[in-house]
């Protein structure tokens, strides 16, 4: 070989050796670096991910039991009103005050009961 220096020792094969396990032992630690890396970011993205369809769940949920109890409450207001608008109602609440009997257009939407 020629303009080649072949250096012969075991000082120059353990230092040759020594760098080598240094950088085998860099890209080793920046592997295991990326890999948990990853890992934990897949992990904070499993994490939110379940904690919005958990959130939208709640929501659901907190919505129809609002939606039912207001449901509930409209039921309850209409009885109501239709028993403070019916007929006999109104026409004993006026003979009562002393005044004219209902007449047709005087009941809301023009509606007798």
């Amino acid at each position: 070989m020629p303009n080649r220096t072949l250096i012969y020792g075991a000082y120059a094969s353990s230092r040759s050796k020594a760098r080598i396990k240094r950088q085998t032992a860099f890209k080793e630690l920046l592997k295991e670096f990326a890999e948990k890396f990853i890992i934990a970011v897949l992990l904070m993205g499993i994490l939110l991910s379940a904690g919005g369809v958990l959130y939208r769940g709640y929501q659901w949920f907190r919505l129809r039991t609002i939606k039912q109890e207001l449901l509930a409450e409209n039921k309850q207001l209409m009885l109501r009103y239709n028993t403070l608008t019916a007929r006999s109602v109104v026409l004993r609440k006026a003979k009562k005050l002393g005044l004219r009997p209902p007449q047709k257009k005087d009941f809301l939407n023009g509606v007798q009961r």
